[in-house]
Formats: C-alpha cells, sequence, structure tokens
C-alpha cells in the first residue's frame, strides 16, 4: 500500500511541478475554496438541529391498534354466522 501511495505522491508532485505559478495559484485557491466549504458544511452539522423524530418510548407506549382489514374480516365473519 505504502508503494501505491508514493507513486501517486511523486507523480502528482511531478505535474504539480509542471504546472505555471499561474495554474498553481489557481489550484491550490480552488482546493482550499472546497476544502473550506466542506469543513462548515460539516460544523454546521453541530448547530443544525434534524427534524424532530418520534421517540422509541412514545412508539412503544401507544396501545396496539388492530389492522382495519382484520376488523373487516373478523365482522363478515360474525356477519355470516346470522
Amino acid at each position: 500500500m505504502g508503494r501505491y501511495y508514493d507513486k501517486l505522491h511523486f507523480a502528482l508532485r511531478r505535474k504539480f511541478d509542471k504546472l505555471s505559478p499561474k495554474a498553481h495559484r489557481r489550484l491550490l485557491y480552488t482546493l482550499l475554496i472546497i476544502y473550506g466549504l466542506l469543513s462548515c458544511y460539516f460544523i454546521a452539522q453541530f448547530f443544525v438541529r434534524p427534524k424532530e423524530q418520534p421517540v422509541m418510548e412514545k412508539l412503544i407506549q401507544r396501545p396496539i391498534q388492530t389492522d382495519s382489514l382484520l376488523n373487516f374480516q373478523q365482522k363478515q365473519l360474525y356477519d355470516h354466522d346470522k
């Protein structure tokens, strides 16, 4: 794994060194802006509250509701016996 990283690092370094100073500056500023925006996004995740989601305790403490289809079938069976 280290050899591949070193090869990639040196290949990128050679390409980076071939750039003109203006292109060098543009690339660095672009990367810094992307890094800054992503950092701000991830930091904002701590301060922005997500939408309220139902608490599991509330879901568990609700009364059990029977299925409407089951009620319909039971009613048909009851009516059929009459």
